[in-house]
């Protein structure tokens, strides 16, 4: 099969992770794939692509249609959109076998997930997620039928690799962030708040950041002002062979999440052996923890990120049982044998579709919404009075 697949940009995070390893799989399965991207990058994790090109004084509509040409120009017998609300919004205007991808059931004052699954829900003929929860819920969304499977994370194989002998014997807990340094939705500015309460609590933990972008600088500097620096670690954006050798070392992996489904991060610290402690969110995070692995916790704010964090510091028997697990649960849920598994259903599933008729014309057409007209009366009121801030890079 042809097979184009669509995403919102070619830079780092889990989006682009997710699409790279899926494009490869597709290939190892012998179809053709091809890659459209809808908003070009400088920094690029992605390469081999055809990018939209960029006319902010074009409309919605004449955005898309441009969009169509070039996708048809790849002559795909499948179209699947991995990420982008531009992306998913184009497969209603497609005349031939769609697939979408969702990794969340995000809900917020920009995005609104189950919103646009609604609103798609007669122009996809298959859908894919991360884990077979979310795959679950979305079931229970959509009125019209179609062909649910797992796009799973297939981890570099230097993970699988990793010595399960546990660290020498110390005095203190260490912690790892694994991502972009991400306001909006990671919250990754709770950070320096989270350390700094935690150390005055007398928590003894040593921290270890590895990624960039977004509010690092800010870290970097609340760090400073806190009298942090001695107990945390920036190790900027980190590849997957050097984190591999660097992850079994830690002890818990650290995220304090709005929203979030499955990072790719999490399992591969899991499969390093690494203890989660998560937000108990229901998109891939209680799935990642339903073997055991961990700790999911309400991320309410810093400051009962820090208290919860600071009662788990205080079990290092726990801690050490929970790394066990992790390293198992991980195998037992994303290990080679469950990876082939889900890749070979999505397969059947990607051969089976066929368009089921249902398709759109621009001149009757209505952007998709990504939020309901109450979130959105309620961002502009926000944005009026200076409390609303989109999300950063």
């Amino acid at each position: 099969m042809r097979i184009t697949l669509l995403t919102h940009f070619p830079g780092k995070g889990g989006s682009t992770s997710l699409l790279i390893q899926l494009r490869g799989s597709l290939r190892e399965l012998g179809h053709e794939v091809q890659v459209v991207v809808g908003h070009d990058s400088d920094d690029r994790e992605l390469t081999d692509y055809v990018a939209v090109p960029e006319d902010p004084r074009a409309s919605w509509a004449n955005r898309l249609q441009s969009y169509r040409i070039i996708v048809e120009k790849t002559k795909p017998d499948l179209v699947y959109a991995v990420s982008g609300v531009d992306e998913f919004d184009l497969l209603r205007f497609l005349s031939l076998p769609r697939m979408m991808h969702s990794s969340s059931f995000e809900q917020n004052e920009v995005t609104d997930i189950p919103l646009i699954l609604r609103q798609m829900d007669p122009f996809a003929e298959g859908h894919s997620t991360n884990t077979p929860d979310l795959l679950d819920r979305i079931r229970g969304l959509r009125w019209h039928p179609f062909e649910g499977c797992v796009a799973p994370y297939r981890l570099h194989p230097a993970f699988w690799k990793t010595d399960p002998a546990p660290p020498p014997a110390r005095d203190w807990v260490e912690v790892c962030y694994v991502g972009r340094f991400d306001v909006f939705l990671k919250r990754a500015n709770w950070l320096s708040r989270v350390i700094e309460l935690c150390q005055r609590a007398g928590a003894p933990l040593r921290w270890h950041l590895y990624g960039d972008g977004g509010c690092e600088e800010y870290l970097r500097d609340q760090v400073r002002k806190n009298g942090s620096s001695d107990i945390v670690d920036f190790h900027g954006w980190t590849g997957p062979d050097e984190l591999a050798k660097r992850l079994p070392q830690h002890d818990l992996y650290f995220l304090c999440s709005r929203s979030e489904g499955l990072p790719i991060a999490l399992v591969e610290a899991m499969s390093c052996g690494v203890a989660a402690f998560v937000p108990a969110i229901r998109a891939g995070l209680t799935y990642a923890l339903s073997k055991g692995g961990g700790w999911l916790y309400e991320a309410k704010s810093p400051e009962a990120t820090a208290d919860a964090l600071g009662k788990v510091a205080a079990l290092p028997r726990e801690i050490a049982t929970e790394k066990i697990k992790a390293r198992h649960a991980a195998a037992e849920l994303f290990g080679p044998a469950a990876i082939e598994q889900h890749l070979n259903h999505l397969n059947q599933v990607c051969q089976k579709l066929r368009f089921n008729g249902r398709v759109l014309e621009f001149a009757a057409a209505r952007k998709l919404r990504r939020v309901t007209a109450a979130t959105l009366a309620t961002r502009k009121l926000k944005a009026l009075f200076g409390r609303f801030r989109p999300p950063s890079a």
